[in-house]
């Protein structure tokens, strides 16, 4: 029994030793790690005001895009400059192209006009000869006549005796 004894003993004192061999460890490892387990503990209070900061600056920054929206909704910018600036730009050139349709309209307006005229004092002529032959028809029938004819007959004599004397000139 004695042997018995002395196993459970060594048993015994194989667990106590395992125990106080770990705790020991423990202690070391505890004592090993202590300086890492204190930056570890810095560097997460340096994590949490850096994540402070970001909070604060993620506020101004939503702070200035506000301001610069604002001041992009109050002043004049480059681009809106430029885009008034080709605005202006495109006016002119429409109206350049309006003003020179309205002087092409203008010009085909003044031709239509004097041809219009044209016709207008040449359909006057007509009607006041056609109107001033019906009146010296009804009043002065036989004079009017007489004198259109012997009118006439002058001219066909006095060209006649113009050839037959270019005729002889021709044959001399």
């Amino acid at each position: 029994m004695e042997d018995i004894g002395g196993i459970i003993y060594a048993i015994f004192a194989g667990i106590v030793m395992i125990i106080f061999i770990s705790a020991i460890s423990g202690v070391f490892t505890d004592l090993q790690c202590q300086p890492y387990k204190t930056q570890i503990q810095q560097k997460d209070s340096d994590i949490a005001q850096c994540n402070e900061q970001l909070s604060l600056t993620e506020s101004e920054l939503d702070k200035s895009n506000e301001r610069y929206a604002e001041l992009i909704r109050e002043n004049i910018t480059k681009k809106d400059f430029e885009e008034i600036k080709a605005y202006y730009n495109q006016t002119q050139i429409q109206l350049y192209y309006l003003d020179q349709k309205f002087d092409t309209v203008n010009n085909n307006f003044y031709k239509i006009y004097n041809v219009m005229i044209t016709k207008y004092r040449i359909s006057i002529a007509i009607n006041l000869f056609f109107v001033l032959d019906l009146i010296s028809l009804a009043f002065f029938k036989h004079e009017v006549i007489f004198f259109s004819v012997s009118w006439i007959a002058k001219k066909i004599r006095r060209r006649k005796k113009s050839e037959s004397t270019e005729k002889q000139n021709e044959q001399k």
